[in-house]
């Protein structure tokens, strides 16, 4: 069931947008406060209760109560709800999330379920400390926003956000780090190499073709770790609430699973193997195998 807020208007006057509409959606993690023109991540949670699934319940088998874990790149919080409950009272969950409206959003989904074990942090993440003029979304505009670019060419409304780098943070503890920052995830690995030397956390990061994912995986394996990969659908088959459309059985996003030299991945994964094999995967996958 998806019901209305009851409620439109400005979110936060940092969103650059006079109106945010939004929506609550009953969830398979309970309810959550989605943007009702998110063509992705919005939708699916909207319609069918429930978003990359499959990822969830990998990572959050890797996590237990007291654990310490780092989202960055939140969105509306498909992730970090499950691992709230995974990690529990006595844990943490640290949520980036750049973008004020949909950092909003998270927040308010957090206090309907009364999650306070989650910090929501409204800042990029990166290889350094520094500032961004953030490309803000049009809350009002039909559009991926999970996908939308920290920087924008031309014209468009722009918020100064500070980037931060995980290695400055003075983290005491982390069991794993989940990253979804649309090509970005390189430079937030980079800014992460002391915390990664130092607790050994498990990493997890969406493939992308090009540079930016083979970068990543050499930086893992410096840190001394080794990868495999791991297809999240977007939809369970069924999915927690209606039927998986046809088109949509199977399809998802081709991510990288990292762990600490000497911990075993889960059963069934493909190694990434070399920079050359994963850059081939990476080719076939963008030309439409599997």
């Amino acid at each position: 069931m998806v019901g209305p807020m009851n409620q439109t208007g400005s979110v936060d006057a940092a969103t650059g947008s006079d109106v945010a509409r939004a929506i609550v959606a009953a969830t398979i993690h309970g309810p959550m406060v989605v943007l009702c023109h998110d063509t992705v991540v919005g939708r699916f949670l909207g319609l069918y209760g429930e978003f990359a699934q499959a990822q969830a319940r990998l990572l959050t088998a890797m996590v237990g109560p007291g654990d310490v874990v780092v989202d960055v790149g939140a969105n509306v919080g498909a992730s970090v709800l499950p691992f709230a409950r995974g990690v529990g009272p006595s844990g943490r969950v640290l949520a980036f999330e750049p973008q004020p409206v949909i950092a909003a959003c998270l927040e308010r989904t957090l206090a309907l379920n009364g999650l306070a074990q989650v910090e929501v942090r409204r800042c990029a993440v990166g290889a350094a400390a520094g500032v961004i003029d953030l490309a803000l979304i049009d809350a009002g505009a039909p559009e991926n926003y999970g996908a939308a670019p920290l920087r924008r060419e031309g014209p468009g409304a722009t918020v100064r956000t500070p980037i931060v780098a995980l290695d400055g943070l003075g983290f005491d503890r982390c069991d794993l780090l989940k990253i979804d920052a649309e090509g970005m995830d390189p430079d937030v690995i980079a800014g992460a190499r002391t915390l990664l030397g130092t607790f050994r956390p498990v990493v997890y990061f969406e493939a992308h073709r090009g540079p930016g994912t083979l970068a990543a995986l050499a930086d893992l394996a410096a840190s001394g770790y080794r990868s495999w990969w791991h297809h999240s659908t977007y939809l369970d088959d069924p999915p927690f609430r209606g039927v998986c459309p046809p088109p949509m059985r199977g399809r998802g996003d081709l991510n990288v699973l990292g762990l600490p030299v000497g911990r075993d991945a889960p059963v069934g994964l493909r190694p990434t193997g070399t920079l050359d094999v994963a850059a081939a995967m990476l080719r076939a996958r963008a030309a439409g195998a599997r």
